[in-house]
């Protein structure tokens, strides 16, 4: 999934986040998050998918505005669907701890913990999603059988 990204459902991103979900469940599990547990690619598009987030909360211009902003409301809606309610900190915390992947080999400890726990709740929320979204394409005849 390399390259420019545009604007898109929870369906592109629906295996990065089954991949990131079981990774992060086993972190949990271990106390610990390195980078070499997730798979390079998925963790170029988990940081992709992570920056769009952040580029909504944190920088005033983005470089892609209607994909940063698409990926700013799904990630509303997949926060909404694991916590009950709209909390942009934990979203915050969770997408700057993927960030934080990018310049560290691995992260440990029991104060991100729950951080980590929320991501792996959060992934595999997003990838309900893409699948309820692939199936509704698929009903729709969006997608062909082949």
């Amino acid at each position: 999934m390399s390259g420019t990204i545009g604007v898109v459902g929870p369906s592109y991103w629906s295996y990065v986040a089954a991949v990131m979900a079981e990774v992060l469940r086993v972190a949990v599990q271990k106390n610990s998050l390195k980078k070499t547990d997730i798979p390079t690619g998925v963790l170029a598009d988990a940081l992709r998918f992570s920056k769009l987030v952040l580029e909504k909360f944190e920088l005033p211009a983005s470089s892609n505005p209607p994909a940063t902003l698409n990926a700013y409301i799904m990630a509303m809606k997949v926060t909404e669907r694991v916590t009950g309610r709209y909390r942009g900190a934990p979203l915050l915390a969770g997408c700057r701890l993927i960030v934080d992947l990018e310049r560290v080999d691995g992260l440990s400890g029991s104060e991100i913990l729950p951080t980590i726990d929320f991501m792996a709740r959060f992934f595999l929320e997003l990838h309900k999603m893409g699948e309820e979204e692939r199936y509704e394409k698929a009903m729709a005849g969006e997608y062909c059988a082949e």
